[in-house]
């Protein structure tokens, strides 16, 4: 790439991030006036303003246009006068304030099933999923796989394309066994693959060639589903990448994979470059699995995140009353030092793979 196709690339990238996080932050917004709840700022990004359009609302566009956030009128955060105190965010039943934290992730998810249903209703070119070469020495080497097979299943998981293969195999890493179906000309075979020598590079992070199998990338196959079975094929993308998360934050949790598969920024960059200069289908497939993400992400207990405000009004329910802000205020600290912490670590994971 030249180094004006590099500065395109990163406007683009730059634009499809703020976009996704801005569709996020819109839901939230969107509840919140439904609701009555009085938003003082819509920004997109954080720091220092660009711009600023003062209506009843703010609009804000900030020097780093990547994030964004929703400020409401909040007794915790100002003081609120008596007449304006029903349209404070802090005053709304646990109810409302759940819904409004959540419409954020919600509207991720939204996106991500349209984006994926217009992806499938074109077509989604694809690998076919067969076998090119078996290695030597390898866990798939001693179990009853072949060149030119094509696997069928992982599981109960049918799959046809390599990526919907690697998320599938997640849930059998640290097992004994990997139940696959596969097609050996016209004969359909179960077989097991043993993973006692399951050996995974953390750095590259390929499950699939790990295992010792060789992907045959000769055959193009194109995934065209019609009408509504688009949208219901997009959901079960949804569930599988979900179920992936599951599984890998579940692993790196006991130790069963390393903190070293992660990427880190140059990594994520890199990916990012690289999906810039494929065909709209497989961007628009992309922004698809990156809303996904960012609903994913959201949505998990850690204060700072929307899963962690989710969290401080579930235990307000049960304690019928507010959590302190000053635990609150402590919580989000500590999740600020561990999120730094590991940044760090996966800068040092993108050195080492460069060195690598």
């Amino acid at each position: 790439m030249t180094w004006i196709e590099v500065i395109l690339a990163c406007v683009g990238i730059i634009f499809t991030l703020s976009f996704v996080i801005v569709v996020h932050e819109f839901g939230h917004f969107v509840i919140a006036r439904v609701f009555g709840i009085k938003v003082l700022r819509m920004s997109l990004g954080f720091g220092k303003p660009f711009y600023i359009l003062k209506k009843k609302i703010e609009w804000v566009i900030t020097y780093f246009p990547i994030g964004g956030y929703v400020k409401m009128l909040d007794e915790r955060e100002a003081p609120v006068p008596i007449n304006k105190k029903h349209q404070a965010f802090n005053t709304q039943s646990i109810f409302i304030r759940s819904l409004v934290v959540i419409a954020g992730p919600c509207i991720n998810g939204m996106l991500a099933v349209i984006c994926l249903a217009m992806v499938f209703w074109v077509g989604f070119p694809h690998y076919e999923t067969s076998v090119d070469q078996i290695i030597h020495q390898t866990p798939a080497h001693q179990s009853n796989l072949r060149p030119k097979d094509v696997i069928t299943k992982i599981g109960n998981n049918h799959v046809n394309n390599w990526m919907s293969i690697n998320m599938a195999l997640i849930k059998y890493y640290g097992e004994e066994l990997i139940p696959i179906t596969i097609n050996r000309g016209n004969t359909s075979l179960d077989i097991t693959i043993p993973t006692k020598d399951w050996q995974l590079d953390h750095l590259k992070f390929n499950l699939i060639k790990s295992l010792g199998i060789e992907t045959d990338k000769k055959i193009i196959k194109v995934n065209q589903q019609p009408g509504i079975h688009a949208i219901v094929y997009g959901l079960s993308v949804l569930k599988e990448y979900t179920l992936f998360n599951y599984y890998l934050i579940k692993n790196l949790i006991i130790g069963k994979i390393s903190m070293l598969s992660l990427l880190g920024p140059a990594s994520f960059l890199e990916n990012a470059l690289f999906i810039s200069q494929q065909p709209i289908i497989i961007i628009l497939y992309c922004v698809g699995i990156f809303s996904m993400a960012i609903m994913l992400l959201n949505l998990l207990p850690i204060p700072g995140l929307d899963g962690g405000h989710l969290l401080f009004l579930i235990i307000e329910k049960l304690k019928n009353s507010p959590v302190s802000i000053a635990i609150q205020v402590l919580a989000y600290r500590l999740s600020m030092i561990l999120f730094y912490l590991l940044l760090v670590r996966i800068i040092l994971n993108d050195v080492l793979r460069y060195f690598n």
